[in-house]
Parts: structure tokens; sequence; C-alpha cells
């Protein structure tokens, strides 16, 4: 009888909260970004990266899914961020590319020496989306300044 009664309770209280586990269908399916292994070492004394030490400066690394893209923004912080943009981020032009005109990241691909858009997402150098329909920042790595050396990894 009692095993009854709290079986009783435990399927009522599941139907009164069925509904609140129920699908937003306003709310869109957000892909995951896809991300592969980094491991990188960037010594900024070396003359190659001198140029890093600068806020407002960019490097593309090896590693991730399509690349890392290693930011030093403007408020001295350092990013590195997975190179997939995060609005539907297994279509192939989905590709972040760095326009330093108007000092942004941005997703398409460049063909010829031009830029072919793939969609009008737009990230500041922090990583998070300043326009277009990415739904949210980008894939972010973990980026540690000791001294002049910077570790990037996942």
């Amino acid at each position: 009888m009692k095993h009854k009664l709290i079986l009783g309770l435990l399927t009522g209280a599941l139907l009164l909260l069925a509904p609140l586990g129920s699908c937003n269908r306003d709310q869109p399916v957000l892909e995951p970004i896809p991300t592969g292994p980094v491991n990188a070492a960037i010594n900024l004394s070396l003359p190659g990266y001198l140029y890093l030490q600068l806020p407002g400066s960019w490097a593309f690394l090896s590693g991730g899914h399509r690349g890392v893209v290693l930011v030093h923004d403007f408020n001295g912080e350092w990013y590195a961020f997975e190179r997939t943009c995060a609005y539907q981020p297994t279509t192939a032009c989905s590709v972040i590319q760095v326009d330093s005109n108007l000092l942004q990241l941005r997703c398409g691909t460049y063909e010829a020496g031009r830029f072919s858009p793939c969609c009008s997402s737009r990230y500041g150098f922090n990583g998070l989306p300043n326009g277009g329909p990415a739904p949210r920042g980008l894939g972010r790595y973990s980026v540690q300044k000791i001294g002049n050396m910077l570790y990037i990894s996942n």
C-alpha cells in the first residue's frame, strides 16, 4: 500500500513537471562548435612574434578544428578562438577571418584575395558577436601569459 502511494505521488509530480521541460519552439537548437587539440607556446621576444605585444594584433595558429586565431585585444587581454563560426559551424565556409580595417572578426573565406562572406556574423576581438545571425560567442581556448611566453591550450 505504501509503495502504491509513493508511486502515485511520483507519477503525479512527473505529470505536473512535464510541461516545464518541454521544448521551446521559438529557441533555435545550437549546433556545438567543433574543437580540436591545441597546445602552443609562443615566445613574444622572438622577432616573428614581437608585433603581438601591441594591443590590436593577432595571429593565426595551427590546431583546433579549423585553426586558432590568437588576439591581443585593445584592453590588453589575450584571447584564443576556434576559427569556426558559431552560426552553422558545420558549414564548410564557416571560417573566422580577421578584418583588420574594421578591427573585427567575421565569417567567410578568401578567394583570389577577395573576402567572400559565409554568413553576416561579425565578432569583436573579445569573441562576442556584434552583428549578424551568430547566437553566441566564438569557441575559446585557454591563454596563459607567463613573462614573455604565451601558452595556448584546451
